[in-house]
């Protein structure tokens, strides 16, 4: 079985298939690029379904993909002292993210592409704005919803193990996130 999780930010909202299908595509010809990163699923996924592939691609400016390859070079350089001290120094006189209007302008897709060996593709698109708010209120939800005993299991769960994916996902409708199955 073959999955892959595709987070793609944009300015502009596409159908997911057509923007995918064309990040893919863009990615491979070196018209646009796209980095993985062990994040979201790619890490919890593979301990209760290890005969799942997945990875994560997120799409990122040229500059950005080609200096990934001086991450552990820079790993190294960031492990002095001085070094983190400086960095430490410069995050503190940075802005805290976005303002509110860049934020609300700021669109978010996830998709979500499973294909089995004998069931065909499907794709789950997730929609919305604001990551940065978001993020907040779906931390702030999770925890009430902990408090309330309403979690399927106890212990190291994914989001989708401990709360139902779909109930989760209309639940966020107010926050301006919209899902579909394509």
């Amino acid at each position: 079985q073959h999955c892959v999780a595709d987070a793609l930010t944009s300015g502009n909202k596409r159908a997911a298939t057509e923007k995918t299908e064309e990040l893919l595509a863009a990615v491979r010809s070196r018209s646009r690029w796209a980095v993985t990163y062990p994040g979201g699923e790619t890490e919890l996924l593979p301990r209760r379904r290890p005969e799942v592939d997945i990875s994560t691609l997120m799409e990122v400016p040229e500059m950005v993909a080609r200096s990934t390859a001086l991450l552990p070079a820079l790993a190294t350089i960031v492990s002095f002292q001085p070094v983190q001290g400086g960095i430490r120094s410069a995050v503190r006189r940075m802005p805290e993210g976005p303002g509110p209007q860049r934020r609300a302008r700021q669109r978010w897709m996830i998709l979500v592409e499973v294909d089995p060996d004998d069931d065909g593709r499907r794709r789950i698109v997730v929609e919305g704005v604001d990551p940065y708010g978001l993020t907040g209120e779906v931390l702030a939800r999770t925890a009430a919803r902990l408090l309330a005993g309403k979690q399927r299991a106890a212990g190291v769960l994914s989001p989708a193990q401990a709360f139902d994916p779909l109930e989760t996902l209309d639940s966020l409708a107010d926050l301006g996130v919209s899902w579909r199955r394509d």
